[in-house]
């Protein structure tokens, strides 16, 4: 593990030599004749959405026209940008944590420090559209009894042939935590971002720390067959891999295709078919679940964006059975059918955002159960107080009970909040704090590894400072 974290701090030290040098090269004519580019911050530069008040410049914002068959979230819309562009940023974190399943047997609380580096790219042509996000560095707890590298990662391309759209989707995270992010990254992130808006959940049960990657990849099409209609059809893969202690491993295919309709121009509805598969490695049986839904999205640009899509499940596996004869147990096919429902909404103020999302269906189960019915609920609220400064307030709920029978039922009952501030200082810094809490109740203790818990209490505090270029186009 040192020499994965050396590997990061080389990699974050390569990125902060690079700045000047570049914009050393910048030409000073293009800031005359080319309007400014609005700039990124770092995703961990603030809880809220806020922005650099001092370089508001008036900018379009076009309709978000994923199909509603597709597998991202709908956004309120899209800011257009005149030109390619590139920026980079540094963050460097401490955390206070009292994770039992992080450091058991221990008490009290574990500071974790953080360096990280990052660069975001947009590229845009007349027929195509690239956002590419990167991130690295290391992290290192106090007591000297853990250190971990961190890479992130997230690609969204799209390229618009003659008849139809390929979209390019693929989310990777090599984090010490898959449920709710490690400092605020990778995994299912409370009060964070999910870059790619990509649904579906990869699970929220808390298990130990441990180096592990989580990747999902996605090829979509959508079809035009007339003004109003197009068809959408979707593939990928997803996986979780843990190197450092013994929670399942998890991957398997995903296929999605669907109808479109746009009802107005606001309105929209679909039908769809949905299926994937999970496999466990070293494990039996594998799961395979189809889902048929219907859809209805509506979008008013820059202020409202919502999906819902509900209909029926079938999940099948395969269950060893039980012989009287002494031979060899029958192997019987088992089917379970239950409900689907996914949903997002979002809607902005002046200076308020509002975000609900709610989602019920099949997950992995997180790498503790061989598969689970998952109910997630999650509010979001985001206001500017200040032109500097902004607040954050996360709550949220999710249920986890196991779908494959293992002797004692496993149910997993979560509840999740958080509270943060941020303030901008400039342009190219800022600061920001944030409360998390987490509470997870089981019906049974459950162990990984050395670890066994049945309630779980997280407490964290994270304080960060983060630094970011301006802009720089090509």
């Amino acid at each position: 593990m040192r020499s994965l974290s050396f590997k990061a701090w080389v990699a974050l030290a390569a990125i902060l030599l690079t700045v000047p040098a570049i914009r050393a090269q910048q030409p000073a004519q293009d800031n005359q004749s080319a309007p400014p580019i609005p700039a990124l911050r770092s995703p961990l530069a603030s809880m809220v959405d806020n922005g650099d008040q001092e370089d508001e410049t008036p900018q379009t914002v076009a309709p978000d026209n994923r199909p509603l068959a597709g597998v991202q979230n709908p956004t309120t819309g899209i800011l257009l940008t005149s030109h390619s562009f590139w920026q980079t940023h540094v963050d460097a974190l401490t955390t206070f944590d009292t994770y039992p399943l992080k450091t058991p047997n221990q008490s009290g609380w574990i500071i974790w420090n953080s360096a990280l580096g990052g660069i975001d790219l947009h590229r845009n042509t007349l027929d195509s559209n690239l956002v590419f996000s990167l991130l690295g560095g290391g992290a290192i707890a106090n007591n000297g009894s853990s250190e971990y590298g961190i890479p992130d990662a997230s690609v969204d391309y799209s390229k618009l042939f003659r008849r139809w759209t390929l979209s390019v989707l693929d989310q990777m995270s090599y984090v010490p935590e898959a449920a709710f992010g490690f400092s605020g990254l990778g995994g299912v992130l409370v009060g964070g971002s999910n870059p790619l808006e990509l649904q579906g959940n990869p699970g929220d049960i808390l298990t130990p720390s441990g180096q592990r990657v989580a990747n999902n990849f996605i090829l979509q099409a959508d079809i035009p067959l007339s003004s109003r209609s197009s068809v959408t059809f979707a593939g990928g893969y997803s996986l979780l891999r843990s190197f450092s202690n013994s929670i399942f491993d998890v991957d398997g295919p995903v296929f999605q295709a669907g109808y479109n309709y746009r009802l107005s121009p606001k309105n929209s509805m679909a039908v769809l078919y949905r299926f994937e598969q999970y496999g466990f490695r070293n494990l039996s049986p594998s799961l395979t679940y189809h889902s048929a839904q219907m859809a209805f999205g509506r979008i008013i640009t820059g202020r409202l964006a919502f999906r819902i899509a509900g209909g029926a499940g079938i999940t099948s596996y395969s269950s060893q059975g039980t012989s009287s004869g002494g031979g060899n147990p029958p192997i019987a096919a088992v089917s379970v059918i239950n409900w689907a429902l996914s949903s997002s909404l979002r809607y902005n103020l002046q200076r308020t955002k509002v975000g609900f999302q709610y989602d019920h269906g099949l997950s992995g189960g997180s790498g503790v159960l061989q598969g689970a019915i998952n109910d997630r609920a999650s509010v979001t609220v985001d206001h500017q107080l200040t032109r500097m400064v902004g607040a954050t307030i996360v709550g949220g709920y999710t249920r986890d009970e196991g779908l494959v029978p293992t002797g004692t039922a496993r149910l997993f009952n979560g509840w999740f909040g958080q509270a943060g501030l941020s303030r901008t200082i400039g342009r190219s810094l800022s600061v920001s704090g944030r409360y998390e809490g987490e509470f997870q109740a089981s019906n049974v203790p459950y162990c990984i590894g050395t670890s066994c818990q049945k309630d779980t209490l997280r407490n964290e505090i994270s304080l960060v400072l983060s630094w970011h270029t301006a802009p720089m186009r090509f």
